[in-house]
């Protein structure tokens, strides 16, 4: 990615996490319907028709209407001095310091540094002079595969969970409790993986499983601590299709060598 791609992505990641942070106040300012007893109305007992209670019922919705805020689409609208005289309103911010938090010397002199410097990588690089590397024979083949197999199933499936889980419900007792074990699972197969001998010729591919296995963890780690730190979720986050990607190819060049198509 090029520096020009990364501003404009950082940029954008800032945006929806400010967006996250007063977006709701900015909907109650916005939702400023009245809700109550039309309190101008005439009561029937006094013998208007129902076609002035009506006349009078619509003279006052369109009286509500005057007096709310006109909706623009965005299309139509510069979205940075809306989205900042929104900030202004709903956090009492003075207006000076959100147009320096939003002007785009502040974005790369002191947000953008933030960011590259806390940077999580999702896809750690393992050496491979950790690994217990056996030569290229059918008996190891068959051994690896018979030794790895059950762990990479498990790694699959609890990514498959991973993927189903509901972001907007990560408080959830009974998603943390999931979280945990999907955590801890990966956790002990990365172990695992770690401690079995490897053929030369699938190094790489043994390599990538284990890859997988951390960065899942690390999504369900953070996802945990959502409440706590959601920037870094967010960040996290951020990367899930590129995590899918990468789980998609790792397990299926696993699926292929223990088919011999590799």
């Amino acid at each position: 990615m090029n520096k020009t791609s990364r501003k404009y992505f950082w940029f954008g990641l800032v945006f929806v996490f400010l967006v996250g942070l007063v977006g709701g106040a900015f909907l109650v300012l916005r939702t400023s319907v009245t809700s109550g007893e039309l309190v101008n109305s005439t009561p029937l007992s006094q013998g208007k028709s129902s076609d002035e209670l009506l006349d009078e019922l619509l003279k006052l919705n369109l009286a509500e209407k005057t007096e709310q805020s006109e909706y623009v689409p965005p299309e139509d609208k510069n979205l940075s001095d809306d989205f900042l005289s929104a900030m202004v309103s709903a956090t009492g911010i003075s207006e000076s310091a959100v147009k320096k938090i939003g002007s785009s010397d502040f974005l790369v002199e002191t947000v953008l540094p933030y960011f590259k410097s806390n940077e999580i990588n999702l896809f750690p690089i393992i050496p491979t002079s950790i690994f217990k590397t056996t030569a290229d024979s059918k008996i190891n083949f068959k051994k690896y595969f018979t030794n790895t197999g059950k762990e990479v199933d498990l790694i699959s499936k609890t990514i498959i969970k991973i993927l189903e889980i509901d972001l907007e419900n990560l408080a959830d007792v009974k998603t943390q409790n999931n979280l945990t074990v999907y955590s801890e699972s990966l956790g002990t197969s990365f172990e695992k993986l770690s401690e079995m001998e490897v053929p030369k010729k699938y190094v790489d591919v043994h390599k990538n499983i284990m890859v997988s296995a951390i960065a899942a963890k690390k999504m369900a780690e953070t996802m945990l601590n959502e409440a706590a730190d959601p920037l870094k979720t967010l960040i996290v986050l951020n990367q899930l299709d590129d995590a899918v990607l990468f789980w998609k190819e790792s397990l299926t060049n696993y699926q292929n060598a223990l088919l011999g198509k590799k």
